[in-house]
């Protein structure tokens, strides 16, 4: 490659990189020479037709990644309307990088014909509501962005998208479930949406709290509060926040601490101090923490990413287990999916049977009990319905062997 051709996609690669985005070839020409670049691995191609330099590519983080490709597609195709977890990023929700990477765009349900597959973008059908812009790109509204993720994604992953919409709208969780019931009602996954705008509260600092907080809820326990101010025991007028705190039946409290990587090395949180300085300054904060009555558990994100070990150890500081209304949801935040796959089998399986009725005026039995054509209808379609046939026949014949009294 002659020296004015690098100059010219350097100039190129300058340009996209100031405004966010990935670069998109101008011209053929320039598109095979990126390509060859790609082949020399210092350039790198996350998308067909997309490009950016490798060095670059490797300081974003997987959300970062997906808002460059996604400048880049909006500017190639300036009618998509981006949508759930990548309208999110671009609202400036938090969202779990487990759900980057694939890029939605939104596809009204009155548009005929298909759309060709392309890797890593995900075409989701469906009503297209409002839309606004959103750092530089066409995407559907916040509230409507918030419950399509809800919709979407696990409650471990929902949460912290819905506390950072608390957040940024200083909202509580009434309002989030009514835009649930307003816009996701009657949708596929709302029942479990409904169940995470029910837990959301703006309180929670950041992503990695939330991801605690919905762990801690799965696993049974007391929810806790959040970023409670603790008097110092030497200075009245100085407090202490923790990140959660709860209340024991006898009285005490247990303190629970995230320990993240981030208030040790970004500059933003070490408030000019060195790494030693910012770690004696958590230990003196941690002693006045520390008094008669209060115990203090620190923990990481990998000891809430074991689920069994996290369990042991919020059991180990007498972290209160859930009671009551809070139980019943800790029991349906278990397995929502489920219990609505098999609700999904169990309809199927009736209408199966409902189907097959003859339309006899003699015959007025439902399907619960359906006799002869319906019934084997029903005993074809479900093998629960034929064990269950036949556990009945024996019960039948061993109450006919019985004497009567």
């Amino acid at each position: 490659m002659d020296k004015s051709a690098q100059r010219e996609i350097d100039a190129l690669f300058d340009r996209a990189e100031a405004a966010g985005a990935c670069l998109v070839a101008p011209s053929a020409p320039i598109a095979q020479r990126l390509r060859r670049r790609v082949a020399r691995g210092d350039v790198v191609s996350p998308r067909r037709g997309v490009f950016a330099r490798a060095s670059r590519w490797r300081e974003l983080d997987p959300g970062e990644r997906d808002l460059h490709v996604m400048r880049a597609l909006g500017a190639k195709h300036p009618d998509w309307v981006f949508c759930g977890p990548s309208a999110a990023l671009a609202h400036g929700l938090w969202v779990p990088w487990r759900l980057c990477g694939t890029i939605r765009v939104a596809r009204p349900c009155d548009e005929r014909g298909g759309q060709r597959r392309v890797a890593g973008i995900r075409w989701v059908r469906g009503r297209v509501g409002e839309r606004t812009i959103a750092a530089g790109l066409l995407v559907t509204s916040l509230d409507e962005t918030v419950v399509s993720c809800l919709r979407e994604a696990r409650f471990v992953d929902g949460l912290g998208i819905a506390d950072s919409w608390a957040r940024m709208t200083r909202l509580g969780s009434a309002d989030l479930l009514a835009r649930v019931d307003r816009l996701g009602a009657r949708r596929r996954g709302a029942p479990g949406a409904r169940l995470t705008a029910s837990c959301c509260d703006g309180r929670a600092e950041n992503g990695g709290e939330s991801y605690a907080r919905a762990v801690m809820l799965l696993l049974g326990y007391a929810a806790p509060q959040l970023q409670v101010r603790i008097p110092d025991p030497l200075d009245r007028w100085r407090t202490n926040r923790v990140d959660f705190l709860w209340e024991t039946a006898g009285g005490d409290r247990v303190v629970g601490e995230l320990d993240g990587l981030v208030k040790y090395v970004d500059p933003a949180h070490m408030g000019g101090l060195g790494s030693e300085q910012v770690r004696a300054r958590e230990r003196l904060r941690e002693s006045r923490l520390a008094v008669p009555g209060v115990s203090v558990m620190r923990f990481s994100m990998g000891d809430v990413s074991d689920r069994r070990r996290f369990s042991r150890l919020l059991e180990c500081y007498g972290v209160p287990r859930a009671t009551g209304a809070a139980a019943v949801l800790a029991r349906r935040l278990r397995a929502p999916r489920t219990a609505r796959r098999r609700q999904g089998r169990v309809r199927a399986s009736t209408m199966a049977c409902v189907k097959a009725r003859p339309r006899s005026s003699g015959d007025a039995s439902g399907p619960s009990g359906a006799t002869g054509p319906i019934a084997e209808t029903s005993a074809a379609t479900n093998p629960a319905s034929r064990s269950h046939a036949s556990s009945a026949s024996r019960v039948g014949a061993a109450r006919k062997t019985l004497p009567s009294a």
